[in-house]
């Protein structure tokens, strides 16, 4: 529908001039709260249950709603008060009413109409979760890791792929992922078929982004704290930036000083996300932050982008706007440091249009640490994913109760 159908009341008694109003829709709700505010304004109202033709409500006659249809020198303004605008809508638009300029809907009910909108999106979306199987280790599930289907129309759910995965994005028409354990990239078609598994030279990637520009892609290693690029055509890795200089300690056990995880790669630009801009996580300082390389010249030092973070996964570019997860403190940042969007969960794997966005929620192993947060209520502690509406700041919320890490998803 035209985004003109939505006055406020002002604009409703501005807009309509001189004319009568009329009111579309003898309901319970909306019908009182409307005459409440512009009763002085009605001329009449009409509705198609023949039940209350020729009848009043408070005093106000109701008739067919034929009679907004007959020729006349000047239409009426129409306000619609049923919640069955949509059909409303066609059948004014037909008759040669203009949305906005001859009919609105009740100011009452975009709330309604909001709530709406979201409950009928038919998304599919695509999961990555990095849990174990084994129920012996912290990081396990009853579900195991692997990568989802999720209809959110019927929210149900099936695994597709067995495995450790971390980041996964749209390749062609089918995807790439990252295997954690098995240090792997596998290539899957649009069912999931595995089709080619392009081996790394260890385990523990976790970032993965692809260049259609230079036909690479690059993985993060959030052990070693190294960024591997590689020809896809060859399998050879062409470059390598060892982070911090940390490739070359000798004590495996210390390499991951500044836990570089996720990746994403526009134009000529590879952003990635770290717990520790100053390389001491480990010891309790997640001054995390996001970096932008350039893949023209991977010898020059990254550019800050943002700073400060905590924990932070996911760069994306969504919108014309970088954006990021700050994972712990469950915040969806745009605009660099901005703060869009506060979501009650540890939060990683973003995927969206600009105004639906999708937002990966894991269980939170270490909610203690957010008890002190000035004014944060309770920690949600399940897996699943938020469907986020940005205009209208509300989200519908997603369960994976078998799961227990979400890393990556993608909006279908």
């Amino acid at each position: 529908m035209d985004s003109q159908i939505w006055k406020t009341w002002q604009e409703i008694l501005s807009t309509s001039g001189d004319r009568d109003i009329v009111l579309y829709g003898r309901s319970e709700d909306w019908l009182p709260k409307t005459l409440k505010r512009i009763k002085d304004r009605v001329a009449y109202i009409v509705d198609k249950n023949p039940m209350y033709q020729g009848c009043e409500y408070d005093g106000i006659v109701i008739h067919d709603p034929e009679v907004l249809l007959r020729p006349k020198a000047q239409k009426e303004y129409v306000v619609i008060t049923s919640s069955i605008y949509d059909e409303i809508y066609s059948i004014l638009f037909k008759a040669g009413y203009i949305p906005g300029e001859d009919f609105c809907c009740c100011p009452e009910y975009k709330d309604y109409s909001s709530l709406s909108s979201l409950k009928s999106l038919s998304y599919r979306v695509v999961l990555s979760s990095s849990d174990y199987l084994d129920q012996s280790r912290a990081r396990s599930s009853v579900l195991g890791g692997g990568i989802f289907l999720y209809d959110i129309a019927s929210c149900e759910y099936e695994k597709k792929v067995e495995g450790i995965y971390r980041q996964i994005i749209q390749f062609n028409s089918g995807y790439l992922a990252v295997e954690y354990t098995k240090g792997e990239v596998h290539v899957f078609d649009k069912k999931f078929l595995l089709l080619d598994i392009i081996k790394l030279s260890e385990p523990n990637f976790c970032g993965l982004s692809y260049s259609p520009r230079y036909d690479i892609f690059a993985v993060v290693n959030a052990s070693s704290d190294t960024i591997s690029i590689i020809d896809f055509k060859s399998r050879r890795k062409i470059d390598q930036i060892a982070y911090g200089n940390t490739f070359n300690r000798k004590n495996k056990k210390d390499m991951s000083s500044y836990h570089l995880n996720d990746c994403f790669i526009s134009g000529d630009s590879l952003y990635v996300t770290m717990f520790s801009l100053s390389g001491r996580w480990k010891v309790g300082v997640f001054d995390g932050g996001l970096v932008e390389f350039n893949l023209q010249n991977l010898s020059l030092n990254p550019e800050v982008l943002a700073k400060d973070a905590w924990m932070p996964h996911s760069p994306a570019i969504i919108d014309d706007e970088i954006c990021y997860l700050d994972s712990m403190r469950g915040n969806l940042m745009t605009c660099n440091q901005y703060v869009t969007a506060h979501f009650d969960f540890f939060a990683r794997g973003l995927d969206g249009d600009g105004q639906y966005y999708l937002i990966g929620a894991s269980e939170n192993m270490y909610f203690c640490r957010n008890k002190n947060v000035h004014d944060r209520g309770p920690t949600m502690v399940n897996a699943g994913f938020s469907l986020y509406d940005r205009t209208n700041n509300i989200q519908r919320f997603f369960p994976m109760m078998k799961s227990m890490n979400i890393h990556d998803l993608v909006m279908l």
